[in-house]
């Protein structure tokens, strides 16, 4: 199992309640099946991939202390992966890349 398999796989939580509300009301979108990753496992993805964080469908992994919704650059990280989420959700299609960041389609390839 790769780092980027493993750190999705399981786990993680669901948002904070005051949290998901605030980004719900910020995108018009329903998060509450996304999954926080922020144990060792997410950390090691993350740094097998060079990135503060990353987004697979609904699962949402940060590195090692980046998870800081209470911070402003926490808020603004955790937005910009639930971006990814709701990009995601729209362009879901088996084998194509659409709005994928290099990043994302790293992860794609690393989680095969």
């Amino acid at each position: 199992t790769s780092g980027v398999d493993g750190a999705v796989r399981g786990g993680g939580r669901p948002l904070d309640a005051a949290t998901r509300g605030s980004m719900e009301a910020r995108f018009g979108y329903d998060f509450a099946r996304v999954r926080v990753h922020d144990d060792a496992r997410a950390a090691a993805g993350a740094a097998r991939l060079d990135a503060a964080a990353f987004t697979v469908g609904q699962d949402v992994v940060f590195g090692a202390g980046r998870y800081a919704p209470a911070s402003y650059a926490g808020r603004h990280l955790l937005a910009h992966e639930l971006a990814h989420v709701v990009q995601q959700s729209a362009s879901a299609l088996p084998g194509r890349d659409g709005y994928a960041s290099p990043i994302q389609r790293k992860v794609r390839r690393e989680g095969r």
